[in-house]
């Protein structure tokens, strides 16, 4: 806090905390939605912390730390050994870092507004009248605004989150550093402030990157401030700045990936065969790791550590490769260059468009791909904002002008070399848009000064009210899957993803008409998805249709290498006591997924019906240690002991079942049944009882 903080910055300090705390309480029952199951629900990983850091070397732990953000997974970790699944937990943390942020983004404005009163000719005291003004208007704007609904009430989303709050304490110590640093007399004191500074700013980025790789953009970011703010001590004049604003704008855009330079013709790859896209990836994959080979063990950390590429790796990727990767979104497959010019397009037109009018808000917007009619307007629109940059820049208005490059910077690494499977995400938006309105407030503050003050502050008030109202009805729709995905599903007809989740949350709800249809029309979208060809077979299966159930999953198999096909379609063959064939659908289940806990608790059901109990105990045992909390695992683990004649044993595991999964009825049951042999009527009619009221619940 520098000198400028008063009673006035404790006041509105208090005022962001309260407005979107306010906005944001209906949240924290929303359930989990997409990476949520994933990455919480599902959790290999979340229990075991280390597992977070490798094999515990240097390396592992670096490897880790860069490219599985290894403290995302933490915070996760420690909701659930706090909390369980229990939503309210993972909610509130996202909350409390928005409201950090947002307290954040009032200090970054105001550290700003006091470097530009010091280095501009402008005197201090014109400068300083919207000391406070400015902070508070873009802190309330960014809290408020539907756009941010995503990343906080979104799980998954607290990655946003949490890289935002460290790319801002870092940017925050770079910022106080140097402005010691440009002092012209500096005391002993003020070169350990500048040491301290720095070591916390380079910790803070290193803690982001545990996060979220797009942090990698903060250099850029603090290069450009001083550029802007500390021209004077560096001697650089504004006419170098306003020259080179354009070029460093156009490079931004072209570095990511050098698309432009393609030696291919660029080409839309609409594929509907994913045979042609696993293989063009598969082979994209081996030359990665031939490449690796050859590379210095200190460039694997950064560039092959993992199977899954980092950053680094894919620009690595479009500089010596371009044209050979293929980009998965929906049902369709986009070519390198054709991903990137989409993506300025949704950042022009669809992004900037909810800035100013949020209206129409979707996980899964319907947006097209790009085209050759495209280029007029999209040229078009780049221009006019390379125009307005360079207006801003060149009447001496740098903190406008600092914003329009946070926005342009912060938001470049989604335009092509992070490989995303969705053309589309609100929550992507969450760093830039603190650009966006520090530039807005800066006009809206300026408004204030002038004769009709009274009407600017009412159209700000308005502003704000309509932003929080539409908060409200946007996170009113996050509260169940069924609304999220309506919402969704209303908004783009043909998106299969959002079709899709619709029909599972249908499942879920038990309305399986419904989810018959809402399948149905997803294959008349996309009849080679694999997804609906399994959610078609598992309520075919459920209804008894055993042979409609395998078409599907037969379909499915044969489309995709999922290992939910060849779980469903082994499941099918235990029905029908093909107990061989199962389990070679099993085996090829794990081949395309080793760790999958279904498959190993299927194998165990295969070998407990054909009367081998050792190897279904095997089975149920590594499922068990994969997924520690699947109750129907410790349960059929029991029946193996039971048939093995271990009653003791398999009462322990069936307690385990019942402990774990509290309303699974089958536990019960087991349980019943072992104290009527031992003998124990009393607890066994008690534990049947509950039996019975357990499984009238499940039919509800």
């Amino acid at each position: 806090m520098h000198k400028y903080f008063g009673k006035a910055d404790l006041r509105n300090l208090l005022l962001i905390i309260i407005f979107p705390s306010l906005l944001y309480f209906h949240t924290y029952k929303s359930p989990f939605h997409l990476d949520d199951f994933i990455t919480i629900v599902d959790r290999p990983r979340i229990e075991h912390f280390s597992m977070f850091f490798g094999e515990g070397t240097p390396e592992a732990v670096l490897t880790s730390v860069f490219n599985n953000r290894v403290f995302l997974q933490y915070s996760f970790a420690l909701n659930y050994n706090f909390g369980g699944l229990n939503v309210i937990g993972y909610h509130l943390v996202n909350v409390i870092i928005h409201l950090i942020v947002s307290i954040l983004v009032y200090f970054l404005v105001k550290e700003i507004l006091a470097c530009q009163s010091l280095n501009t000719y402008q005197s201090g005291k014109k400068q300083f009248q919207h000391s406070n003004t400015i902070p508070l208007l873009a802190s309330l704007l960014f809290s408020v605004h539907p756009l941010q609904t995503e990343s906080v009430t979104y799980i998954s989303s607290r990655s946003s989150l949490a890289v935002t709050l460290f790319f801002l304490l870092s940017i925050l110590s770079f910022i106080k550093g140097s402005a010691l640093f440009f002092k012209p007399l500096k005391e002993i004191k003020h070169k350990i402030y500048i040491v301290g500074y720095l070591f916390f700013g380079i910790l803070f980025f290193l803690l982001g990157s545990g996060f979220k790789e797009t942090i990698i953009v903060l250099p850029i970011i603090f290069f450009l401030y001083i550029m802007l703010f500390h021209s004077r001590q560096i001697r650089l004049s504004r006419k170098v700045l306003v020259s080179i604003f354009p070029l460093i704008f156009f490079l931004l855009i072209h570095a990511a990936g050098f698309l432009i330079h393609s030696k291919e013709i660029d080409r839309l790859a609409l594929y509907k065969t994913s045979e042609f896209q696993e293989k063009t990836i598969q082979g994209a994959n081996v030359k990665l790791k031939e490449i690796k080979k050859k590379q210095h063990p200190l460039l694997n950390l950064f560039y092959f550590s993992t199977d899954k590429p980092n950053i680094l790796t894919n620009i690595y990727r479009s500089i010596h490769r371009r044209g050979e990767y293929v980009y998965n979104v929906g049902k369709d497959s986009y070519s390198e260059k054709v991903y990137f010019l989409t993506e300025l397009e949704i950042i022009v037109f669809y992004y900037f468009k909810l800035l100013f009018s949020p209206f129409n808000q979707s996980v899964f917007p319907d947006f097209p791909a790009f085209n050759i009619e495209h280029w007029k307007t999209l040229i078009g629109a780049l221009f006019v904002i390379v125009l307005l940059s360079t207006y801003c820049l060149s009447s001496n208005l740098r903190l406008i002008s600092f914003s329009f490059f946070w926005y342009i910077v912060t938001i470049m690494p989604y335009t092509s070399f992070i490989p995303l499977t969705d053309l589309v995400s609100e929550h992507r938006t969450y760093l830039p848009n603190i650009g966006f309105f520090i530039a807005v407030s800066t006009g809206l503050a300026a408004s204030l000064t002038s004769k009709k003050r009274l009407i600017s502050l009412s159209f700000i008030l308005a502003i704000l009210v309509s932003a929080s109202l539409l908060t409200l009805k946007r996170n009113f729709i996050w509260q169940s899957e069924i609304s999220l995905w309506e919402d969704a599903v209303k908004k783009a007809p043909e998106d299969v993803k959002s079709i899709n989740a619709l029909g599972v949350a249908y499942i879920k709800a038990r309305k399986n008409d419904k989810a018959r249809s809402v399948f149905q029309k997803g294959l008349n979208v996309d009849p080679f998805n694999h997804k609906f060809h399994i959610n078609m077979g598992i309520l075919f299966k459920n209804d008894g249709n055993l042979d409609k159930a395998e078409e599907h999953f037969k379909l499915a198999a044969s489309i995709s290498t999922d290992y939910l096909a060849f779980i469903n379609l082994g499941s099918v063959y235990l029905e029908r006591d093909l107990y061989f064939e199962g389990i070679q659908e099993f085996n090829k289940a794990l081949r395309n997924k080793p760790d999958s806990y279904l498959a190993y608790f299927y194998l165990g059901n295969a070998y407990n019906d054909l009367k081998d109990y050792k190897k279904a105990i095997q089975h149920f045992e590594k499922s068990i240690e994969l997924n520690s909390d699947y109750a129907r695992a410790y349960n059929n683990l029991g029946y193996s002991y039971w048939n093995f004649g271990k009653h003791d044993e398999a009462y322990e595991w069936f307690v385990k079942a019942m402990n774990k999964q509290p309303e699974f009825p089958t536990s019960y049951l087991n349980i019943g049944n072992y104290f009527l042999i031992k003998g124990h009527q009393k607890q066994a009619e008690d534990f049947l009882n509950r039996y019975q009221e357990k499984l009238k619940n499940e039919k509800k």
